[in-house]
Parts: C-alpha cells; sequence; structure tokens
C-alpha cells in the first residue's frame, strides 16, 4: 500500500524561524518505526536526520572560526528593516535561486508570478499515483488530489491583521476558505491554538489533533565553558535577553517601557538585548521602537545561530518574552531547557506552556515587568527555584513524541 507523504517542505530552504523549526524538528525526529514515509516537495525524500543547505544555521556553526555576534544599538534597526523586510526573498524558493529571486522580488508581477509557478509545480507532484496523501505545514494548503492534513500554529492573521504585512493578509483572504474546503485533518501546536480554531472558524474539535512541540536541541555551554563563550561571542556578562523575531506582536515596547522604569544603577549593571531579525512592521512600528527613550540604551543582533542562541539563553539573567499573542512560544522552552528563569506575558498559550515554570506578567504593565527583572537580580533564591520550575517543565515536551504524533495523525487521514 502506498503510504508516502508529500511535505511542503519549502521553508527548510530558508533561515530557521518559526514554522521552519517546528517542521525541520518534526521531520528530523519522525519515528522509524511507522510505515508513513514523508517526502519533500523540494527534497525528494526525507529521512531522520536530512540536512537542509540553507537550514539551521547553528548546527554546523562553531568552534574557533565562528564570527563574534555583531551587537549594535537599537537605532540601526530601521536600516536593518529597510534592507532585509521590505526587498525580501520568495519563502518558498530554494537556495539555487534564491539570490535571483532577492533581485526580482521588487517588481510587482515578478512577486505574483512566482507564487503561481509553486502553486502549479506542487499540485503537479501531488499525484495520487505516487503519494497517499499531503501534509501542509505553513497553515494554507494548496491544491492538489490528496487526502490533506494541514497544520496551524496561530489564527493571528485572521484576529489580528495589522500584525501583518499587506500581502499575506491578502494572501489568507484569498487562499483560507480554499484551504479549510481542502483539508480533512488538522493539527494545532497547542490547545490555545485549536480552541481558537474551534471558535472562530467552526472547525469541528474532532477533526483537529493538538500536538505540542519542543525546544530545540540546542548546544547550550556548561557553567565552566559559559565565560568563555560569552567572551568569544561578543556578549555582555550580564544582561537579559528578548529572543525572537522583531515585528509588532511581540510587544517590543513593553520591554522598553520597563526598561526605563528601573533605576539607572540597574541599568548600568545589565544590559537589555533584543537577539533576533526583523520580521515585518510599518514605519510606525519601526519610528515606535527606535525614537523610543531607550533606543541607545538597548543591543541588537539581528538573526543569530542556533549555536549563538544557545550561549545567550544560558548566559542571560532572564528570558523576556513579552508577546500580545502566540500560538506556542519556543523561545520560552528554549531558555527552561538550559535552565534560565523566565519572565513571560500571561497570554492563555503561555500559561498552557510554561505553566508554573515561568513569572507570568501582565502584557501591558512595564512596571511589573520592571519589578520581575529586579527580583530576578535581587532574589536568588527565588531566581534559581524559577529556573529549575522551567527545567522540570520543559523535559514534558519531546520532539520524538511530537513526531511521532503527526505520523498518527497522517496515518488516520491516509486510513480515511
Amino acid at each position: 500500500m502506498n503510504r508516502r507523504v508529500l511535505v511542503n517542505d519549502h521553508l527548510l530552504y530558508s533561515r530557521w524561524t518559526g514554522v521552519a523549526t517546528y517542521v525541520g524538528n518534526v521531520l528530523q525526529h519522525w519515528p522509524t518505526d511507522v510505515d508513513i514515509e514523508p517526502r519533500g516537495f523540494v527534497t525528494h525524500v526525507l529521512r531522520k536526520g536530512t540536512a537542509w543547505p540553507n537550514g539551521d544555521e547553528g548546527s554546523t556553526e562553531g568552534g574557533a572560526g565562528e564570527k563574534p555576534i555583531a551587537f549594535g544599538p537599537l537605532a540601526r534597526v530601521l536600516d536593518v528593516a529597510a534592507k532585509e523586510v521590505r526587498v525580501a526573498p520568495p519563502r518558498f524558493s530554494p537556495d539555487w535561486w534564491r539570490g535571483l529571486a532577492r533581485r526580482l522580488m521588487p517588481f510587482r508581477p515578478v512577486r505574483r508570478l512566482l507564487p503561481w509557478i509553486f502553486k502549479r509545480g506542487l499540485r503537479y507532484k501531488a499525484s495520487p499515483r505516487r503519494f497517499a496523501a499531503y501534509w501542509e505545514p505553513n497553515y494554507i494548503a494548496f491544491p492538489t488530489k490528496l487526502p490533506t492534513v494541514t497544520s496551524v500554529c496561530d489564527l493571528s492573521v485572521l484576529e489580528y491583521p495589522q500584525w501583518h504585512p499587506n500581502e499575506r493578509v491578502q494572501w489568507w483572504e484569498q487562499e483560507w476558505k480554499g484551504s479549510m474546503a481542502r483539508t480533512h485533518r488538522w493539527i494545532a501546536i497547542s490547545q490555545f491554538t485549536a480552541d481558537r480554531m474551534t471558535q472562530v472558524l467552526s472547525i469541528a474539535p474532532e477533526l483537529i489533533d493538538v500536538i505540542p512541540l519542543a525546544a530545540r536541541a540546542m548546544p547550550f555551554p556548561s557553567p565552566d565553558e559559559l565565560p568563555a563563550s560569552l567572551a568569544s561571542a561578543g556578549a555582555p556578562s550580564e544582561y537579559f535577553l528578548v529572543l525572537g523575531t522583531i515585528e509588532p506582536r511581540k510587544n517590543l515596547r513593553v520591554a522598553l517601557d520597563a526598561w526605563a522604569a528601573l533605576p539607572p544603577a540597574f541599568r548600568n549593571r545589565y544590559k537589555l538585548i533584543f537577539a533576533g531579525g526583523p520580521g515585518w512592521g510599518g514605519d510606525s512600528f519601526w519610528q515606535e521602537l527606535t525614537t523610543h527613550p531607550m533606543s541607545s540604551q538597548v543591543m541588537t543582533t539581528g538573526y543569530v545561530s542556533k549555536r549563538h542562541a544557545a550561549v545567550l539563553l544560558a548566559g542571560a539573567a532572564a528570558a523576556l518574552v513579552p508577546s500580545h499573542y502566540e500560538g506556542f512560544g519556543l523561545p520560552v522552552l528554549e531558555a527552561m531547557a538550559c535552565g534560565t528563569p523566565v519572565i513571560c506575558s500571561d497570554i492563555p498559550v503561555f500559561k498552557e506552556v510554561a505553566g508554573e515554570g515561568a513569572c507570568l506578567v501582565a502584557k501591558d504593565d512595564p512596571q511589573a515587568w520592571a519589578q520581575a527583572m529586579q527580583r530576578i537580580a535581587e532574589d536568588q533564591a527565588w531566581t534559581t527555584s524559577l529556573g529549575q520550575a522551567g527545567t522540570a517543565r520543559n523535559q514534558q515536551f519531546s520532539w520524538n513524541k511530537a513526531a511521532r504524533l503527526h505520523a498518527a495523525s497522517i496515518a488516520r487521514t491516509v486510513k480515511a
């Protein structure tokens, strides 16, 4: 019986942020004792341990040859955004023609033509003679003749379109209803997302499999290695860290306002670091960040490799995750994985994922965030207890378990 499953794997050829980290780790941990065999649209055969040429860059970087992190003032974010966000390569291009695509993307006809070509290429490959099902891990299922499983990380595009670029919102408006009609089974990465799918889209709960994710396997330095690792990366010795893409729904303004509320002596001792590349944001968003009174005191890095992310997480006094909205919250688990205390907003999904393993703070209360950071610095017993609780909570999540549940979800669709 044909048990091959076509996977839309194009995101694995870009820098691994949220969805790419998700699908890449599921495929890398795919169980070998099941008869569901994933095969990629770009990569013909996906096996456990498959390496993607432009995937999670930190997996191959390291050693003495890795360059230090390029820290800089927050004010430079606007320049970086203008170069990297507004003229960005398509997210569906394999590595070998991304350079050409980058040069052509400013032209609107090209931006419209490339998705059209991609959609038809995937539909051509998705022959029922070759595949038993199709798994779309990135929200929008393309039209095929195969039974389809679609993963949804969150519904922020539908619920909060102001946090997303216009082209993305328009794409959802054009494609979402068709994707819903084509999807036979759904995967949600949290119970929160599954509940929103039921409430907002009226999808029957029995058609949704809730499969939590896990922290990436990261090369965290040991306590003895940490000082040298921080020095090699060019990082300060004491700092608070915000790890993730810089975009409106990450609620970075509250982190800046909290930083401003802290005593000058505290800010002289510690640094605040935003580690992540620019995702999206209109001019008003970038202006709000770069003209903030604290913009000259906050450090930014741009996108960091997995190895550098591991060093920054391990060395942080605490990881700050002040998001307005998330579908899961991988930075929360990644900080917990190395025992770093987590301060995160009290949104429903963080209550679900972090449990008692993090300090939950009202997302729009800068003073409460400032107080939590001061407590991290002053209450060593509480800080140690919080880090230990986070480590214990992280151990409840596993990529092996997530991958096996994905295989089971797809198998149910194949049998149906």
